[in-house]
Order: structure tokens, then sequence, then C-alpha cells
């Protein structure tokens, strides 16, 4: 019978609790826009109340469903009353809500009423005008109401920013090396081995939770850009259990059922993973010992390389089918634990998988001058790219003062690209023409945490806010292999079969059998640290004294390789063989079997095939590390109507690179700079709507 009753007090309470509703919400300073702990919320005509935390942020629980109204009360502001608080059963109802400071008044009570869409709308313009930089950004909410997959796709709706190949941002007309890019406070590594640039089609847009670009620069920001500071943060924690499964499909006119080129694959490449299929095998030989061996000349050292390209075989042929629809799916899983009054614990973990196809052309032309075409080409790109992507956020607040969060973001996308080049090469009388094609597998795997705290102290009112974090990101290409035909067209409309021109010892991209591959892995170790304090020394005079500093270290790792496919040539049993024994009929077979094993080494007397050639210079290798230290010291005056916000940043940045020339001599750097960086920011009210801003940095 006890277990009835206990069945009977779980099922009422679970009732009490569907009926009611969460209210959640942000307080920030009118004037400045910037968040206030502190504050204390009530919920009119019921005991419920809870005061700002460190950020600002509040969240009542329990409130009864239909309009309420909260009174937002401190000793140092007016009261204000919000109205027609709309909450929903078993629903999270949010609001932003901006406050002033009072005057010197004692005996004078200010109490304003206001209905909640007004003043969300007031608050949330608030925040934007009174931003110390100046800055463009969007939110989940807003990211919801479009069909974006990636966050390159969110960057391209934000004014003053666009992308560059569908991944590379550039702001206000600086490309990638100007700008800096940070994931929840910490700064990210980049993805491309041979500039400071970083690839945005590896987050996937429904895990953001906003994105701001600032355009200005302060103290507090770092000094490595000219054009931007990309904030990217992630979604945070739940206020309640929940749980969500999506999965969608997307028609596409240019792709969907319409004509595909693609390459033979893997047993895990729908995951964005390479099973070996593409890449060499783990038993061939490393740069070093191959290029040993191909500069000893001897009888046997031909025939060994002959015998490795007879063994290395891989599938060259392009196969044709149609393109799928596109395909999205993404679970979500939310817990929130209430461990006692003020503390509680929350669990965020969401996995996404996308996979889009996509289908482009380029036409290529060069010109001798003006309307003398020499070359004339048509691109045709097919590419399916793969997303799998996973973020597990744990949150502990430990009191309405401090909290500490650990954020965890893990992605891998790979895109599978086939390139079918055609066109002419000379615009003689029967001009030479080329058709080239290409078959590149791009992996990137990236791997990012941070562990944060967010700190209010009461009796001195100091904010500090810290963040450690580790990144790491390997973007592989386990083979682009390239093959190219040239042939004759005559002005009758006929031409000659198509013939792949291969050399004796040159290899690379403008040559046919060409199989480059590369490997670059970064890790980026950082700690950063802010303290602020308010002072007021009068109603119309108030600073904010903001200092603090970040350590940064990388260590970057690269390594490319290139190979590919010459004449046999070398004297094997007394016969020199080379040019003049090349069997020519190889040169005129298709993809299938134009690399086929029977087409390799020593065919039969005096004649041969093909073999293997490694051209991969010293400078295809490099290690690299760099260290960053940086302090500032920022004020934030507010007169009235003016405001300025200017300090000064310091910055001590080395830098260490090892690689080899081509001559393959030592190529060494260890750099450092010492910069001072000074910054201002004058902001002048015109009226409540228009702001006067002036920037120097």
């Amino acid at each position: 019978m006890k277990y009835f009753y206990f069945f009977i007090i779980l099922l009422i309470s679970n009732v009490i609790y569907s009926q009611t509703a969460i209210i959640k919400g942000t307080v920030i300073e009118e004037a400045t826009g910037k968040s206030i702990p502190g504050v204390t919320i009530k919920v009119l005509n019921s005991k419920l109340a809870t005061q700002s935390d460190a950020s600002g942020n509040f969240i009542i629980r329990n409130v009864a469903v239909g309009k309420q109204e909260l009174e937002f009360s401190d000793f140092t502001l007016e009261t204000k009353i919000i109205s027609d608080v709309e909450t929903t059963k078993g629903e999270t109802t949010s609001l932003t809500v901006s406050m002033a400071e009072k005057n010197n008044s004692l005996n004078e009570v200010v109490i304003k009423r206001t209905k909640m869409k007004a003043e969300s709308l007031v608050s949330l313009l608030a925040v934007q005008k009174n931003s110390a930089r100046v800055s463009d950004g969007i939110s989940a909410e807003s990211i919801k109401r479009t069909p974006d997959k990636t966050t390159s796709d969110v960057l391209k709706r934000i004014s003053g920013a666009s992308v560059q190949d569908n991944k590379f941002v550039i702001i206000r007309g600086l490309n990638d090396r100007y700008n800096t890019t940070y994931l929840n406070g910490a700064p990210l590594p980049s993805t491309e081995p041979d500039r400071k640039a970083f690839s945005f089609d590896i987050f996937p847009a429904n895990m953001i939770d906003n994105l701001v670009i600032y355009k200005t620069a302060t103290p507090d920001l770092p000094g490595e850009f000219a054009g931007g500071v990309i904030e990217i943060n992630t979604k945070a924690t739940p206020d309640k259990n929940f749980e969500s499964l999506s999965v969608g499909s997307g028609y596409n006119t240019i792709t969907t059922s319409k004509k595909q080129l693609y390459a033979a694959s893997g047993k895990t490449e729908w995951l964005g993973l390479d099973d070996g299929t593409k890449g060499l095998p783990t038993s061939f030989p490393s740069v070093a010992n191959f290029q040993a061996l191909q500069s000893t000349n001897t009888q046997s050292s031909y025939l060994e390389i002959a015998s490795l390209a007879k063994s290395y075989q891989s599938d060259w042929n392009l196969y044709e089918k149609k393109f799928s629809p596109n395909t999205s799916m993404q679970y979500t899983l939310g817990r929130f634990f209430k461990i006692n009054e003020g503390q509680s614990l929350g669990f965020l973990g969401s996995v996404t998988y996308n996979k889009t196809n996509n289908y482009n052309e380029t036409n290529r032309r060069t010109y001798d001058g003006p309307g003398q075409l020499v070359t004339n080409q048509l691109d045709q790109n097919y590419s399916v790219q793969t997303l799998f992507a996973a973020i597990g956020n744990l949150s502990l607040k430990m009191d309405k003062n401090n909290s500490f969060s650990f954020k965890n973001l893990y992605s891998i996308i790979s895109d599978s690209k086939i390139l079918d080049r055609n066109g002419s090469l000379t615009q003689e009388s029967d001009p030479l023409w080329i058709n080239t094609t290409s078959r590149i597998f791009t992996n990137n795997k990236i791997y990012t945490g941070q562990l944060s705290g967010e700190h209010f102290f009461t009796t001195s009112k100091i904010k500090l806010n810290w963040v450690g974090s580790y990144s790491s990101v390997n973007r592989e290409v386990p083979s682009e292999r390239r093959n190219s035909y040239v042939f004759i067209k005559f002005d009758d409309g006929t031409m000659t079969p198509p013939i792949a021109n291969f050399s004796t010892n040159s290899v690379g991209l403008d040559y046919p059998g060409s199989i480059y591959t590369s490997k670059n892995k970064e890790d980026i170790f950082s700690t950063k640290i802010d303290l602020s304090k308010k002072l007021k020394f009068s109603d119309d005079f108030t600073t904010e004294i903001k200092f603090g500093g970040i350590t940064q270290t990388r260590y970057r790792n690269f390594a490319a390789r290139q190979l590919g496919y010459v004449k046999f040539n070398g004297i094997v049993d007394g016969v020199n063989y080379g040019n003049n024994t090349f069997l020519e009929s190889i040169s005129s077979q298709t993809n299938a079997t134009i690399f086929n094993a029977s087409n390799m080494g020593i065919l039969g007397v005096r004649s041969s095939g093909l073999t293997l050639y490694d051209g991969t210079k010293g400078n295809d290798t490099y290690t690299a590390s760099s260290k960053l230290d940086a302090a500032y010291l920022m004020f934030d005056n507010a007169y009235k109507k003016l405001r300025l916000v200017w300090g000064v940043r310091i910055e001590n940045y080395s830098q260490k690179l090892e690689s080899e020339s081509d001559a393959g001599e030592p190529v060494t750097v260890n750099d450092s700079q010492l910069d001072v960086l000074p910054s201002l920011n004058f902001i002048y009210s015109l009226t409540k709507k228009q702001n006067l801003r002036l920037s120097a940095s």
C-alpha cells in the first residue's frame, strides 16, 4: 500500500510541475548595455524571487501559467515592473530588461512600468547601441529561421562580411590573414597549412548560440586583426530536461537526380573518414627512403621502384550516377539537475550529421591582350560534403555569483570532389585541347574544449572571468590523383586520340599521373583572465576599469608529398630504357586502365612502361611554433551623453620555424616582437536612437 501512496504523490507532483513554466533573462544597464549582477527579481503576487548572477542572468522556475508581472529592483537602480510576461506550460519565456541608475535624491522613489514586448525590444537595441565597439552579429533565434547548414552560411548574413570558397571570411574587404577567430572566448587554430585562415564550414549552424563580429579595436581584444574578430559561442546548457530528434532531406534543382561523377570510395567515407582506400599504403617507403632509392641509379633500384609501382594500385576510373537528395540529422539531449537552492548542474549533448551535394561550373580564360583569347576551358566540379559533429557541455552553478562551465566540440568534415576540365590550350587553327580529371578527398578533424569560470565578489563589486582552452586541428589529403590528356581538334570537327604526355623525371599537378598527399596538425593551448570594477563618482560620471591578459601557445607540423608516374628509364641488363623504348599505346589508354600493374616497369625486350617518381621538395615539410603573451588595461568612462573607451594593450609575440630549401639547405626562423597597442573609442549620444562614433587604434 505504501508504494501506491508513493506513486500517487509522484503523479500529483508531476502534474503540478507540468502546469508551471520558466522565466529567464538578462538584466543590463540602460546607459552602457552591460550586464548587471545582484538585481532582485520578484514575481508579483507570488513568493517567487531570485537575483541576477555574475553575468546579469536570472532564472525563475515553477512560475504559474498565464500573464505575470515581474519587479526588478536594486538600491542603486530605478525599480522597474514588467507586465504582460506571458508564460506557457512547460516552456521557457525569455526577456532582456534594461535598468537606469538612481540619482542622489534619497526621498524620491521612481518605479517604471512597461510591457514585456516593448521592454525586450528596447533592451536588445540598447545592447547594440551601447556596445563599446562597432559590431554586428546574429543570434540562435535568427539562425533557426534560415536554411543555413554551416557557420560559413551564417556569416554571409552579417553586414561587412563575405565568404570566399564557401568557407573563408573576408571582413571589410580584408582577407583571412587580417582576421582572427575565437570560440567560447578561446582562440581557434588555423585549418590551412600555408596561411592564417579558418575554414568556417567545419561548424554546423545549429550548434551556434550566437555569432558576433567586432570591427573596431578595444584593449581587451587581441591585436592580430585589422578586419575583425569573429566570436562564436556554442549553445549553453539547458534550463530544463528535453530530448529532440530531427531528420531532414533537401531537394536541389542543380544537383538532385542530375549527373554526378564520382570515384571509388571506402566503407567509412559516409562518416567523413578514409579507411585507407584513398591514401598510400602504410608499407609504402617514406620520402627519405624513396628518394634515397631513386638517387642510387642502379639496376636494382630501377627494378625495385618499378616493383613498388606494380604493387601500389588504386582505382583511377571515374563512374557516373545521379546525385541523391541532401540529408541531415540531429539528436540533442538536455538535462538539468537542481542540487539545492542556488546550486544546479546542466548538461547539453548534441550529434549532427549532414550530407550535402554540390555542383558548379567555372570558365577559365586567359588573354594575351584585349580580345586576344589564348586558353578557354570549362571546369565541372562534382562534390559531396559530409559533416559529423558533436558537442558536450557541462555547467555548474555554485551560487548566484559563481559558475563554471566545460564546453567541448568535435567535428569531422570531408569533401570528396571530382574535377572534370575540358577546353582549349591554344586558339590557333587546329587548336590543342586538354582534358584533366582530378579526384581529391579532404578530411578535417577539429576538437576544441574550454574550461571557464564567472565570478562576482559582492563586497568589492569586482567581476572575474577566466578561461583555459585546448584546440586541435588535423587536416589531411590522403591523395589527390590527377590525370591529363591532350589532343588536337581539326577545323573539320575531327580530332586526334587523347594522349597523356608523360615525362621521365618531372611530376606535379601539370603532369599526368600526379599523386599529392598532405597532413597538417596544429595544437593550441591558451589561458585568459579578465577583471573589472565599476566606480561611480557622481550621477553623471562613472568609470569601469578592466584589466587582464592572455597566454597562447601554438604547435604545428605540416608534411606534403608529390609523387607521380613517369616513363621507366635506366640501364637494365645493358639496355638503356627511356623515351625510345616506351610503349606509346599506354599513353592513349583511359583512366580505367592506364595505371594498371601491367603497364609498369619493363614490359618486354626493349619495351618499357611507367614507373613512380618522388618529386617532394625540402620546403614541402616544416615544423613551427609560436608564443603570445599579452596584458591590457582599459577604462570605460561615461559622462552624460559622452562615452570614452580607451586604454592600451601590450603583446609579446615569438615565432619559430624549421624547414628546408629546394636545395635541401636548412631554413630556420626565430623571430620575436613586442608591440604597444593603444586604442580609443569615442561615442556620443545625439539622441536616444542615434550615436556618433569615432574609433582609432
